[in-house]
């Protein structure tokens, strides 16, 4: 859960969840539909990542501090 940006477009983590949701793929190496066994899964190559459901707490009207501060560093510095 986190922060959106709107100027930038960028979705900044807060804190997770905990929520774990199950895909149901037989693609995915985290889901128990996994169609490798336990035995085979070591030469397996099937994508290892989460993926985040995100909930947004604020949508703010500005850029991320990560992009206020590369914007700031590309100023000359006189």
């Amino acid at each position: 859960w986190g922060n959106y940006h709107r100027k930038c477009n960028h979705y900044v983590k807060q804190y997770e969840s905990g929520i774990i949701i199950d895909c149901q793929s037989s693609d995915c190496a985290l889901s128990k539909a996994h169609r490798h066994s336990q035995r085979l899964s070591r030469g397996c190559s099937c994508p290892k990542t989460y993926e985040e459901n995100r909930r947004v707490l604020n949508l703010i009207q500005d850029w991320c501090d990560s992009c206020r501060r590369a914007a700031w560093a590309t100023l000359d510095r006189e």
